[in-house]
């Protein structure tokens, strides 16, 4: 009897007398997986909290310069007005 996986074939036998570390090398990828789904979720996370952050500071100066546009016109009007 055979076993087949990812297209090799393991005679039982052979399985068998590796299984230990057949299942070590099975944890191990498990714990891997396992960190790398850990560290992908904090980088999504890291990224969202850069994109709230970077939208906040664009609406902040957004909101400075219009500010700074609206006191730069009063100010023009006002020098139209005085030198009239």
């Amino acid at each position: 009897m055979h076993l087949c996986f990812a297209k090799v074939v393991i005679p039982i036998s052979a399985f068998l007398e590796r299984e230990n570390e057949v299942v070590q090398l099975l944890q191990e990828t498990r714990l891997a997986q396992l960190a790398t789904i850990e560290q992908q979720r904090e980088l999504v996370k890291y990224v969202q909290d850069l994109h709230h952050w970077i939208e906040r500071d664009v609406q902040e100066r957004k909101s400075e310069r219009e500010d700074l546009s609206m006191r730069i016109e009063r100010l023009n009007e006002d020098v139209v007005h005085r030198f009239r």
